[in-house]
C-alpha cells in the first residue's frame, strides 16, 4: 500500500509548513495555489511568529531560517518587572501543571513580592519560570509544591538563544517550606523535559537568602536536571526544624558550590548515596539556631550574637555590580534598605 495523499490548497506560510510536516510524515503532498509566484501570495503586511509559531517551525527545521530572514519585535515576549504583588491561590485542584506563576520572557524580574498558597489541593509551584535574564530578588515566597522551579526555554527560541539565558539571580528572599507541601525541593535548576540540550546548561547564583523549612520530613535545598548545570550559593541561611540530617542539599546531579553558608548541625550533602554531581564546599556555618527575632512570628531578622552576623563572604565578581544585596524585603509588598557596615551578614536580613 502506497502513502496517503494529502492535497494542500494555498502556499502562504501555513500551508507550505503544513506540506512540509505532512511530507515529513510520509504522505504524498500535493500544493495548489493560484500565484504563479509563492512570494507574491503573501501581500506587503508584518508576519508576526510568536514563540509558539517558532516552535512549529521549529520541528519542521524551518526556525532558524525564519528567524535569520526577519527581525526581532522589539519588547515582543519581554517582561521588565513584577513588583509589589501578593499572588496566591491559583492552581487547579488535583493538578500538578498550573501555578501561582508560570511564565517564559526575555529579561524578567521578581521584586518585592509576595507568593502565597496555591488554590487549596492544587498542586503546582509557587513561581515555574523558563525564561532569560530571570532575577528574583526580595521576595517572600512559601506554601506550594516547589517554591522555584527554574526550568528550560519551551516555547521559544528567541528566549534560549539570549545570551542571558544561562545565568539566573537568586537572592536576598525569604523561602518558606511547610510541612505537606507535596515536593520538598526548594529549588529546581535545569530542565523538565523534552531534549536535554534545550535545558539551562548555566549557572544559578543563589546567595544571602533565609530558607526555613518546618517539614518534619526531609527538606531536598537543590535539584539539577543535569552535570551540566551549577549553583554558587552564598551567605544563605538554611534552617530545617528538623533534626540536621532532614537538610539535604542536593539530589543526585549538578555542580554545587558552597560557600559561607549557614546550616543546621549534621546536614547531609546528598539525597542519593552515589551521586553523579560534586559538591565543592569552601566553608558553611553551621548551629543548632541561626538566632531569628522570633521563629513562630516569622520575623527573621537576626539577634545580637547571631552566628550568621559578619560571617558571609564577598559576593561573586560575577554578579556585580548589578546584582549587589543592597535592599531587604519588608513585610509585606515593599523594601527597605540594606543596612551597610563591616562584612556580608548571612541570609537575607542584616543585623
Amino acid at each position: 500500500m502506497g502513502p496517503s495523499r494529502v492535497l494542500v490548497v494555498g502556499g502562504g506560510i501555513g500551508g507550505l509548513s503544513a506540506a512540509i510536516a505532512l511530507g515529513m510524515a510520509r504522505f504524498d503532498v500535493t500544493v495548489v495555489e493560484r500565484q504563479q509566484d509563492v512570494h507574491s501570495s503573501v501581500y506587503g503586511v508584518g508576519i508576526i511568529q510568536p514563540s509558539n509559531a517558532l516552535r512549529a517551525l521549529e520541528a519542521i527545521g524551518c526556525a532558524q531560517a525564519c528567524i535569520a530572514a526577519g527581525f526581532p519585535a522589539s519588547g515582543w515576549g519581554k517582561m521588565y518587572d513584577v513588583e509589589g504583588n501578593y499572588i496566591h491561590d491559583n492552581g487547579n485542584v488535583g493538578s500538578n501543571f498550573e501555578h501561582n506563576v508560570y511564565v517564559e520572557a526575555i529579561g524578567i524580574t521578581f521584586q518585592y513580592n509576595h507568593l502565597g498558597a496555591l488554590l487549596p489541593g492544587a498542586g503546582g509551584n509557587n513561581l515555574k519560570d523558563r525564561s532569560a535574564g530571570l532575577v528574583v530578588r526580595y521576595n517572600w515566597i512559601e506554601h506550594s509544591n516547589r517554591q522555584l522551579d527554574l526550568v528550560h526555554g519551551e516555547d521559544s527560541v528567541l528566549v534560549r538563544t539570549d545570551p542571558r539565558y544561562r545565568t539566573t539571580h537568586v537572592y536576598g528572599n525569604v523561602i518558606i517550606e511547610h510541612p505537606n507541601s507535596g515536593n520538598n525541593d526548594i529549588c529546581f535548576y535545569g530542565g523538565d523535559g523534552g531534549s536535554a540540550q534545550k535545558f539551562r546548561k548555566g549557572v544559578l547564583h543563589f546567595y544571602n537568602n533565609t530558607v526555613v523549612s518546618d517539614r518534619t520530613d526531609n527538606t531536598r535545598l537543590f535539584r539539577m536536571a543535569t552535570n551540566d548545570e551549577s549553583i554558587d550559593a552564598r551567605n544563605n541561611i538554611a534552617y530545617v526544624t528538623a533534626a540536621g540530617a532532614n537538610l539535604q542539599v542536593l539530589d543526585n546531579y549538578g555542580r554545587l558550590t558552597l560557600t559561607q553558608n549557614w546550616f543546621k548541625t549534621g546536614w547531609t550533602r546528598f539525597v542519593v548515596s552515589r551521586p553523579k554531581g560534586t559538591i565543592t564546599d569552601n566553608g558553611t556555618v553551621t548551629g543548632t539556631s541561626p538566632g531569628f527575632v522570633s521563629l513562630g512570628g516569622q520575623d527573621f531578622h537576626l539577634t545580637s550574637g547571631s552566628q550568621p552576623i559578619d560571617a558571609g563572604t564577598l559576593l561573586n565578581p560575577a554578579v556585580l555590580p548589578d546584582h549587589n544585596v543592597v535592599r531587604e524585603y519588608l513585610k509585606h509588598l515593599s523594601s527597605v534598605a540594606r543596612a551597610v557596615h563591616g562584612p556580608l551578614d548571612i541570609g537575607a536580613y542584616e543585623f
